[in-house]
């Protein structure tokens, strides 16, 4: 955690402990390689300087949200898209900074996926 919080200069990040439970439970089929590309998704993602549970998807809170016709990775880029810009109440800089991509990148995006 303390790696992606200096690459993306969030300095003093926590993890909750409700959250770090959530990440014991999980079985982490894809082991330390899902485990940090959740890590870095959760720091991105995160609006505090806690992070909590609700910053980390994975396994059964993905399989809940798509449907079989609906799992590809240009479906779940959409949705982090359209979740990172409601989470910054639709403040592109702040939403493309969460993402951890240009604002421009995210223009592009938004263009690509009709959004």
């Amino acid at each position: 955690m303390k790696k992606f919080a200096s690459k993306y200069e969030k300095h003093g990040l926590k993890i909750s402990l409700a959250a770090q439970e959530k990440l014991f439970r999980y079985r982490w089929p894809g082991n330390i390689r899902e485990l940090q590309h959740s890590i870095e998704k959760a720091v991105i993602l995160s609006d505090s300087t806690v992070i909590k549970t609700e910053d980390f998807f994975f396994g059964q809170i993905i399989s809940a949200k798509f449907g079989d016709d609906q799992f590809n990775i240009e479906e779940m880029e959409k949705r982090m898209i359209l979740s990172a810009i409601e989470r910054s109440a639709g403040k592109i800089s702040i939403a493309a900074e969460k993402l951890g991509i240009t604002r421009q990148t995210l223009y592009n995006k938004i263009k690509k996926f009709g959004l």
